[in-house]
């Protein structure tokens, strides 16, 4: 960093220093973000054409929260690096987060045909298409995810289960939850507790109280903690 610095005191439009010290200002972590986005766009500004900058500036403006710049940086690198999984997943992931779905979508239905059994891509793709209503699909990348290992289907049973549960699809939302108890793997990032309240409220959907009261108990088991659990769990044992 003292380097580029000397350097650049030197010679002011020095491309390769802005771009130095800007790679070491995004290393040097969150605190010096705004330099490091400052840096690499005067290397840019002096016709800095390296691919690094798209990415690292996408990267940034992510990070600083301005998504509205942080995307076209992203879809610049695409465009030089079309099968990059990483910078594809943050682009898809913001799209998402912006509420631009279709692209998200489209985005993920790429990436699956560069990384098909690849467990993040499947898990994004499954759940971007759930959201947007398309459940035929949605089962099919879920389900090609259960294939890639206990945890992997664990978390896709479960996705499966809640998924159901939002369509009122009661019977299929009961039959995947109890394909995801128990969740043997941390690898799995779902609780036990999240699996007991979609059987829980699953169950109730149903009709079947006794089975709702077990699973709200065993919500209460994992999460202490959980208020929806107490009131549901006090309510069903006043109706026996």
């Amino acid at each position: 960093m003292e380097k580029a610095r000397k350097i650049l005191e030197e010679d002011p439009e020095n491309l390769a220093a802005w771009m130095d010290l800007g790679l070491s200002y995004f290393q040097s972590g969150k605190e010096t973000y705004a330099d490091a986005i400052n840096a690499l766009e005067q290397a840019r500004e002096l016709g800095g054409v390296d691919p690094r900058i798209f990415y690292y500036l996408g990267v940034l403006y992510q990070e600083v929260g301005l998504y509205q710049f942080a995307i076209p940086e992203y879809e610049r690198f695409l465009r030089n690096f079309p099968e990059d999984r990483d910078s594809r997943l943050l682009l898809a992931k913001l799209l998402y987060q912006k509420g631009n779905l279709s692209r998200a979508v489209g985005h993920y239905e790429q990436l699956y045909v560069l990384y098909p059994q690849d467990a993040m891509v499947l898990e994004n793709l499954g759940l971007s298409l759930a959201q947007i209503g398309e459940a035929e699909r949605a089962e099919e990348i879920l389900q090609a995810m259960r294939r890639l290992g206990q945890a992997s289907a664990q978390r896709a049973s479960f996705y499966l289960a809640r998924f159901y549960l939002g369509r009122k699809e009661y019977l299929k939302s009961l039959e995947y939850a109890h394909q995801a108890v128990p969740l043997l793997h941390e690898e799995a990032r779902v609780s036990a507790a999240q699996v007991y309240e979609v059987l829980a409220q699953a169950y109730e959907a149903t009709g079947d109280l006794k089975m709702s009261r077990l699973s709200w108990n065993n919500v209460l088991r994992y999460d202490p903690k959980n208020l929806q659990a107490v009131r549901k769990a006090i309510q069903l044992a006043d109706q026996g």
